[in-house]
């Protein structure tokens, strides 16, 4: 019994070890620059020559993490940077959806759900003619008490979003807000 206890935790251990392993190449590839080196050195590992071919490259390799350690920390969080992906490839459609399904996770202690939340906000603002729909969005992350995102940052999204979408005055509510929360 002690032997396939310990088998079974020392192979976990492996198994979370590689996921870890496996993540830090993809974030790797996300962090890379793109363009030609002035001069290639240690830490210039890969470079790219479009923004796209780095983002392309990445999703994938957190694509493969994400399947084959979705039940770890490692493929939660990969499946978040793939949605990232997404949106720096502009498929801000594409991006949103997956955000979504990552928001609704309800796992307590992490912290993916919660960042998804508030990019899905910042998607939906991107994107021309969704003021109104994004604001409505940082409304609700702000009235969550247990959303665990920084409320400056929230209300600061609202008040852009509320200008955007021609909402003066409640835009200035919304920076009032801020500021009394928040001063400087």
């Amino acid at each position: 019994l002690f032997l396939v206890l310990g088998g079974l935790y020392y192979g976990q251990k492996f198994r979370a070890g590689s996921a870890e392993s496996a993540f830090a190449r993809a974030t790797e590839v996300y962090h890379a620059p793109v363009g030609t080196p002035v001069a290639a050195t240690a830490e210039t590992k890969q470079t790219f020559a479009t923004a796209a071919d780095k983002f392309q490259k990445a999703k994938t390799m957190f694509d493969e993490v994400a399947k084959s350690y979705s039940s770890m920390p490692a493929g939660r969080r990969a499946s978040y940077y793939s949605a990232l992906c997404l949106a720096e490839l502009g498929q801000l459609k594409e991006a949103e959806a997956a955000l979504k399904g990552i928001a609704a996770l309800r796992d307590t202690g992490a912290i993916e759900p919660a960042m998804a939340r508030l990019r899905v906000a910042e998607i939906i603002q991107q994107q021309p003619g969704r003021a109104k729909d994004a604001a409505a969005h940082y409304k609700t992350l702000v009235e969550d008490d247990a959303s665990g995102l920084p409320k400056d940052r929230l209300l600061f999204g609202l008040a852009e979003c509320l200008e955007s979408a021609g909402e003066k005055l409640e835009a200035r509510r919304a920076y009032a807000a801020l500021m009394n929360r928040h001063p400087p």
